[in-house]
C-alpha cells in the first residue's frame, strides 16, 4: 500500500507539472522572460566591451574620417574591408562629437540589433515559447562568456562588443542566404534583393566573398555528387548570387573611387588571406580553428593562451575554476550544437534518411553549416591561426543556433528535462556574468599601463602646445581620441613609412616646415607594428630639440616622445659631434660631456625658485646683461608644480624659454639637453639652438607652498624643510632624481664650475613682515649661498668671493615703485611673453598692472643685503 501511495503521488506532481508548463499563458511569459534575459545580459556584456575598446584604433579612425566632408574626400579606406555598411554609424558618431559615449551607444545598438535579428530568425524556425525561449537563454549563457578581446591588454575583439568588428555584418549575411534560398527565378525580388545584400556586405568586408563562393561551391559539389538536386539548386543561385554580388561590389567600388567621394585602396583583390605552406602549418591551423569555435561560443577557458602546449592544461584549469560551470554548460550546447550539425548533414545526404524535410528553414540551416565549414576551411588554410583570430570564426554562434532550433523543430522534450535545462542555463548565465565581470576587470587592469601612458602623452602634447603627432597607428590614434580637437595624428604603417589606409591627407602635413612630436615607444609595441629604434628616427627626421620620458626612466626609457620645433632637424645629424652630443636632447650625457658652457665674456648665474622669479625680481638687470652680451645662466632649482602632478611645469618653462626670446628679440627652437650630474641625478639644460651663451636649467624639484608646506600632490615636500633638515632627501617631481643636503650643494657646485661665474643673483632670504615672502624664496636664497660658499671655497680657497646679489621677492609690494617708465614697459612685454603659457598667472598689459600682486612686482626691484 504505501508504494502504491507514492507512485500515485509522483503521477499526480507530474500531472501538475505538465499542466503548468502546457498553460500557454504562463508559457508566453516564459519566452518574454528568456528574451528579456538574452537582450539585457547582451546589453551588459556589449557596454562594458564597448568601455574595453575605447583605446581601438580602428574603431576611432574610421569615425574620425567622416569628420568632414575634406576629411572624407581625402580618406583612403582598406578595399578588404571598408566598413561601408557602418559608414552611417560613423556619420552618427561624428555627429555627437566622436565622444565616447556615441561609440557605446552605437555599439550596443549594434549588438542589440543582431541578436534580436538572429533571434528572429530562430523564432520563425521554432516558435514554441518553451523551445524558443530555452534557444534564447542558452545563447544568453554562451555570448557572456565570449571574451571581449583575445587575451588580457590585447586591442583586437573577438566578441560583437565593437563599432568596427563584425556583428550587424553576420545578420545582412543570413539575410542574403535567406532571400537567395526563397528566390523561385533569378530575376524574382528574393534573388534580386540577395545579390544587392551580397554586393554591400562585400564591399564592406571581403571576407564574406571569400566565405560565400567557396561555401556556394562546396554545397554545389557535394550535393551534385550527392544527386540531391533541391540542394543542387539552393547552391547554384547561392554561387551566383556571390558572383553577381561580387562584380555589383566592384561597380560600387569603382563609383565610390571615380565620384571622389572618397577611395577605397585595392579595392578589387580578392580576399584577406595568405595560404599556409607546410604541415606544421596545417596542424596549428587546425587546433587554434577548433579553439577559435569554442571562444565564439563561451566555450574555452583557455582563450588567452597562446602557447599549444600548455592549451590542454589552462582549458581543464578553467573548467574547474568558480567559473567553470558557465564553460561546461557552453561545452554542452556546443556539443549539441555540433551534433546536431553532423546528423542535419548526414540526413540531407539522401532522401531515405530522416531530419531533413526539404523545408526553408531545413535549407537555411544546411546552407548555413555548409558555410560554417567554409569559413573553418578558410582560417585554417590561411595564415591567421592565432588565439586573437578566433574573431574571424564569428559565425558560429549564429550557424550553430539556427541548426538548434532546426533540430529541435519537430522534437518533444518532457516537461522534467524541460525544466533541468531551463535551471542549467539560468546557472549558467549567472556564472557567466560573474566571469565577464573577471575578465572585464583584468582586461581593464591590463589597459591601465597604456591609459596612464596615452593621457600622459596627451598632457605633454598640451603642455608645449605641439598639435602634431607621428608614430605607431595603433599607439597614435587614441591620443589623439583624448587630445581631440587639437591633436592632429599623422599614423606610421613602420618606422618610416606612413600608413596608406585608415588615413586622410588632411591629416598629412609638410614636417620639414611644421613643429611635430614622435612617439618612440622601445619596450616593444602592443600589436604587429615594428620596433623603432631612435637611430631610425634620426635618421628620418634629425635629433629632436627636446624629449619628454613618457615611461621607464632617463637612463633606459620604455617610450620617449620626441619633439621637433619648427619641423625636421637633419643638419643636426650632419655634423660631426659626438654620439652622445647628438642625442642628448633624448638621452642623457654626463655634465662633463656638454658642450659649449665656457663664454669669452663674463658668465652671470641666476639662482631661483621658479620659473617667473627671475622676471619678476631680478629683470630688469637680465635685460641689461644681455644686451653687454654677457652669458646668462639661470637654474630654477623647483619645477614651479603648485602641487601639479601633470605637465604644468612644462608650460612654465616653455614661458621662461618664451620669456628669453623676448629679451634676445628673436624667435628661437630651444633645445633641451639631459644632463646627469651623478647617478640618479639629472637636469635639463635649455638653450636656442646655435646660441650658447643662453641657458636655462632646470632641476625640477617640488614647488614648496606659501609656507613650506607643500603639496599633497608631491608629498607635502618643500625646500624648506629639506634645508632645515626635517626631510633628509627630497625627489624631483618627475621621480628621476633625488638628492640629500649635501648632494644637492655639490650638484649646484658642478654647474658653478662647468660655467664659470663671475657674479650671482638669487633670491633674498628675508621673509618679510607686512608682504611675506614665499618660502621657496628665501630656502633657494639659503642654499644658493651655501653651494656660492663652497664653491668660492674649492676655486679660490676663500680668497675671492665672487659678488652675490640678493633680490628681494613678494616684501618688495610695500616698497616705492622704482623702475621707469621705459624699464616698466620692457619688463612688463617680457613678463607677458611668459605668462601666455602659464594660466595661473595675470593675462594682458592691463589686467597684470591692475593686479596687485603682479602689479607691484614688475613695477618694482629691490636688492637685500642678506
Amino acid at each position: 500500500m504505501p508504494s502504491y501511495t507514492t507512485k500515485k503521488s509522483k503521477n499526480k506532481n507530474s500531472s501538475k507539472i505538465s499542466k503548468v508548463i502546457a498553460e500557454k499563458s504562463l508559457n508566453n511569459k516564459f519566452k518574454v522572460f528568456a528574451v528579456a534575459v538574452l537582450l539585457v545580459s547582451a546589453t551588459i556584456w556589449a557596454y562594458f566591451g564597448a568601455k574595453l575598446q575605447q583605446q581601438n584604433s580602428d574603431q576611432l579612425i574610421n569615425a574620425m574620417l567622416f569628420n568632414n566632408l575634406e576629411t572624407l574626400k581625402a580618406a583612403s579606406f582598406p578595399g578588404q574591408h571598408t566598413f561601408l555598411l557602418k559608414w552611417p554609424l560613423f556619420f552618427l558618431v561624428s555627429l555627437f562629437n566622436f565622444s565616447d559615449a556615441s561609440y557605446i551607444l552605437f555599439t550596443v545598438l549594434s549588438v542589440l540589433v543582431t541578436i534580436i535579428g538572429l533571434i528572429y530568425i530562430i523564432h520563425k524556425i521554432e516558435s514554441r515559447p518553451l523551445i524558443f525561449g530555452t534557444i534564447c537563454l542558452a545563447l544568453a549563457s554562451c555570448l557572456m562568456l565570449v571574451p571581449t578581446v583575445a587575451y588580457p591588454g590585447a586591442l583586437l575583439p573577438v566578441s560583437m562588443a565593437m563599432l568596427t568588428t563584425r556583428n550587424i555584418e553576420y545578420l545582412i549575411f543570413i539575410v542574403a542566404l535567406a532571400c537567395v534560398i526563397k528566390a523561385t527565378k533569378f530575376r524574382s525580388r528574393d534573388f534580386i534583393l540577395a545579390l544587392t545584400l551580397f554586393g554591400l556586405l562585400f564591399i564592406s568586408d571581403k571576407l564574406f566573398f571569400s566565405l560565400s563562393i567557396i561555401a556556394g561551391l562546396l554545397g554545389l559539389l557535394y550535393y551534385a555528387i550527392l544527386r540531391r538536386y533541391s540542394l543542387v539548386k539552393v547552391s547554384i543561385a547561392w554561387v551566383l548570387a556571390t558572383i553577381l554580388g561580387g562584380f555589383s561590389a566592384i561597380i560600387l567600388a569603382l563609383i565610390i573611387n571615380g565620384s571622389k567621394l572618397t577611395s577605397l585602396v585595392s579595392a578589387n583583390g580578392i580576399g584577406p588571406y595568405g595560404l599556409i605552406n607546410s604541415l606544421k602549418e596545417f596542424l596549428t591551423g587546425i587546433i587554434y580553428a577548433g579553439m577559435g569555435i569554442l571562444t565564439n561560443m563561451g566555450a574555452n577557458p583557455a582563450y588567452a593562451q597562446r602557447e599549444i602546449a600548455k592549451l590542454p592544461a589552462d582549458f581543464i584549469q578553467g573548467l574547474i575554476s568558480w567559473q567553470g560551470i558557465g564553460y561546461l554548460i557552453n561545452t554542452l550546447i556546443f556539443a549539441f550544437a555540433a551534433t546536431a550539425a553532423i546528423k542535419l548533414l548526414w540526413a540531407s545526404s539522401s532522401s531515405k534518411r530522416s531530419g531533413y524535410d526539404s523545408s526553408f528553414s531545413a535549407k537555411l540551416a544546411i546552407s548555413m553549416t555548409i558555410g560554417l565549414i567554409a569559413l573553418i576551411g578558410l582560417f585554417v588554410a590561411s595564415n591567421h591561426y592565432y588565439a586573437v583570430d578566433a574573431r574571424y570564426l564569428g559565425l558560429a554562434p549564429f550557424t550553430l543556433f539556427i541548426v538548434i532550433a532546426y533540430h529541435v523543430k519537430h522534437k518533444k522534450y518532457s516537461e522534467k528535462n524541460n525544466l533541468v535545462v531551463i535551471a542549467l542555463l539560468l546557472i549558467g548565465i549567472i556564472a557567466g556574468g560573474l566571469g565577464f565581470r573577471s575578465h572585464y576587470i583584468q582586461q581593464k587592469s591590463s589597459l591601465r599601463n597604456l591609459s596612464s601612458r596615452n593621457q600622459t602623452i596627451a598632457e605633454a602634447l598640451k603642455s608645449r602646445n605641439t598639435g602634431n603627432l607621428v608614430g605607431d597607428y595603433w599607439r597614435v590614434v587614441p591620443i589623439k581620441q583624448l587630445g581631440r580637437p587639437n591633436i592632429n595624428v599623422m599614423s606610421q604603417a613602420n618606422c618610416n613609412q606612413e600608413k596608406d589606409v585608415l588615413n586622410s591627407k588632411v591629416w598629412q602635413k609638410n614636417l620639414n616646415k611644421n613643429s611635430f612630436a614622435y612617439l618612440l615607444t622601445i619596450d616593444g609595441n602592443i600589436t604587429d607594428y615594428k620596433d623603432c629604434k631612435l637611430n631610425q628616427v634620426i635618421k628620418k627626421y634629425g635629433r629632436p630639440n627636446a624629449s619628454t620620458l613618457i615611461n621607464g626612466n632617463l637612463s633606459t626609457p620604455k617610450e620617449l616622445l620626441l619633439f621637433y620645433d619648427g619641423g625636421t632637424n637633419l643638419n643636426a645629424i650632419k655634423k660631426k659631434n659626438k654620439k652622445t652630443t647628438n642625442l642628448s636632447t633624448v638621452l642623457p650625457t654626463n655634465i662633463d660631456e656638454l658642450q659649449y658652457t665656457r663664454c669669452q665674456g663674463p658668465t652671470i648665474i641666476n639662482i631661483v625658485a621658479h620659473q617667473d622669479d627671475d622676471l619678476l625680481f631680478i629683470n630688469p638687470d637680465i635685460i641689461k646683461h644681455i644686451r653687454q652680451d654677457y652669458c646668462v645662466r639661470t637654474i630654477y632649482l623647483t619645477a614651479g608644480d603648485a602641487g601639479n602632478t601633470g605637465f604644468y611645469y612644462s608650460s612654465r618653462e616653455q614661458g621662461a624659454q618664451a620669456a628669453y626670446d623676448k629679451m634676445l628679440n628673436q624667435k628661437s627652437i630651444w633645445e633641451s639637453k639631459i644632463v646627469r650630474i651623478n647617478a640618479n641625478q639629472y637636469v635639463t639644460v635649455s638653450s636656442p639652438r646655435n646660441n650658447h651663451k643662453i641657458s636655462l636649467i632646470f632641476m625640477h624639484l617640488p614647488d614648496g607652498n606659501m609656507k613650506g608646506q607643500g603639496f599633497k600632490g608631491t608629498g607635502n615636500v618643500s625646500l624648506e624643510k629639506f634645508n632645515s633638515g626635517s626631510v633628509s632627501r627630497i625627489y624631483s617631481i618627475d621621480k628621476q632624481s633625488n638628492y640629500s643636503k649635501t648632494e644637492l650643494n655639490d650638484a649646484l657646485v658642478k654647474l658653478f664650475w662647468l660655467y664659470q661665474p663671475s657674479e650671482f643673483n638669487t633670491q633674498s632670504t628675508s621673509r618679510g613682515n607686512v608682504y611675506i615672502d614665499h618660502s621657496d624664496h628665501n630656502a633657494v636664497g639659503a642654499i644658493a649661498t651655501q653651494a656660492i660658499n663652497q664653491y668660492n671655497n674649492q676655486q679660490f680657497r676663500g680668497a675671492v668671493h665672487i659678488p652675490i646679489n640678493y633680490y628681494m621677492g613678494y616684501p618688495i609690494h610695500d616698497r616705492g615703485v622704482n623702475l621707469k617708465d621705459h624699464e616698466l614697459d620692457e619688463k612688463l612685454a617680457i613678463f607677458l611673453e611668459y605668462t601666455n603659457h602659464d594660466g595661473a598667472t595675470c593675462h594682458g598689459d592691463k589686467q597684470c598692472l591692475q593686479d596687485q600682486a603682479y602689479g607691484a612686482y614688475v613695477r618694482r626691484n629691490y636688492q637685500h643685503k642678506n
